[in-house]
């Protein structure tokens, strides 16, 4: 996922920013490992893998839509 798509999917998902955010763009973006992710901002595992579960479905419905 680009940095674009990314900061377009936190804004249709209304996602602010914080700790679950980076921990987001960190795996996806820059693809770091969860468990970086986690270690880099303080999250608990599940919780990365709570918000990189929340961008993927954001991105699979826009990409739905768009080929409506």
């Amino acid at each position: 996922m680009t940095t674009a798509q990314f900061a377009a999917i936190a804004k249709l998902l209304r996602v602010r920013d914080g700790a679950a955010r980076e921990a987001a763009c960190l795996v996806l973006v820059d693809g770091h490992r969860p468990s970086e992710a986690a270690r880099l901002t303080g999250l608990s595992a599940s919780s990365v893998s709570n918000a990189v579960s929340r961008f993927k479905r954001g991105l699979e419905l826009a990409q739905v839509a768009a080929a409506a």
